[in-house]
């Protein structure tokens, strides 16, 4: 079963003051539908040449999350229009293109192709801007403006910003009045004035589940050294996680006389691959070497749990120490402890 030309829009909010203040809480945007390719080329028609590169723009800002899914652009407006394409040209090209759209409070809208028994797999997608808009001549719209710059004048809508919102779309995003958070690209609506050309993480989380790269442990590389001293310890990680991120690290294998502990640990600010702690062996000089097993885990603030990998620590005894001194105590418990 096949559906097509199934529309979605970024509306205009009333008035043109450009919205400020904190991000609120939000429900997770949506990516409900999926790609049967891993990507799809952004090409344009000569009626929105004067545009192509803040579209370019919105294209690597998606494809910077490293998904699974990839638009490639060019910055030559030599697309013929949808309606002239075959559809094989059609499938494997995005185009973008001027359309009279009627309703006042629509500036761009994503046309869809999608088939499959639930309608999940996703075969075309085209966006159409609203012709009255790219007119400086039209007092009745507010127009674009496609300029690099951070600011976007009072009355006129960032192209880039629209642009990100509909490559959502042509990615697999719906649109979902849910979203109550301004700074995700997929709020349903923008404002003259508005600069929004970054993802909020949220979309970056779900685009990476949509597409292969969920937040995942890549690895934890085994460490040594010597007792009573930080020693560094790395957790490689992919995909874009909400922080804050709780680590677990529970403890698998203990040598005989030592003391060894689950440690959970806390990551607050965002944070790069790879996330950092220390394991300190807190004993005596003269405490024999030991390894230590763990199993680690991490969870982010939307409750996604990633995979358990599992990595040791071990803790020399320094060279000179071979001798015990007759009142040294030995042979007491050493301890282990991690600290982030």
């Amino acid at each position: 079963m096949k559906v097509k030309s199934k529309h979605y829009h970024i509306a205009l909010l009333a008035g043109i003051a450009a919205w400020s203040g904190l991000a609120q809480a939000q429900e997770t945007p949506e990516l409900a539908y999926l790609w049967e390719t891993t990507s799809n080329a952004v090409g344009f028609h000569e009626s929105v040449s004067a545009c192509i590169y803040p579209t370019i723009g919105a294209a690597n800002t998606w494809n910077a999350v490293g998904a699974g899914y990839y638009f490639w652009t060019d910055s030559v407006a030599n697309q013929p229009r949808v309606a002239t394409q075959t559809q094989a040209y059609n499938y494997s090209h995005h185009t973008v293109e001027d359309k009279e759209i009627p309703d006042l409070n629509v500036p761009m809208q994503t046309a869809q192709t999608r088939t499959g028994q639930t309608l999940t797999t996703m075969i075309n997608s085209d966006t159409y801007v609203d012709r009255a808009r790219m007119s400086p001549l039209n007092p009745q719209r507010v127009g674009f403006t496609c300029t690099a710059g951070s600011t976007v004048p009072a009355d006129k809508l960032d192209w880039q910003t629209a642009m990100l919102h509909e490559l959502g779309h042509a990615a697999g995003f719906i649109d979902d009045h849910n979203i109550t958070s301004r700074r995700c690209a997929m709020y349903y609506a923008k404002l003259a004035g508005e600069n929004q050309r970054v993802l909020c993480d949220a979309e970056k989380q779900n685009y990476l589940k949509g597409y292969g790269l969920q937040f995942k442990i890549l690895s934890i590389p085994n460490v040594t050294g010597p007792h009573n001293t930080n020693i560094l310890a790395k957790i490689n990680f992919q995909g874009t996680p909400t922080f804050p991120v709780q680590r677990h690290t529970e403890n698998i294998t203990c040598p005989s006389g030592w003391s060894c502990d689950d440690y959970d640990g806390s990551y607050s600010s965002q944070t790069e691959s790879p996330l950092t702690f220390n394991f300190r062996c807190s004993v005596d000089s003269t405490k024999p070497t030991g390894t230590f097993g763990w199993r680690t885990t991490l969870t982010d603030a939307s409750g996604t749990v990633t995979n358990s990998v599992d990595h040791t620590s071990t803790c020399t005894k320094a060279s000179g120490t071979l001798k015990k001194d007759p009142g040294d105590k030995s042979n007491s418990v050493g301890r282990v402890i991690i600290t982030n």
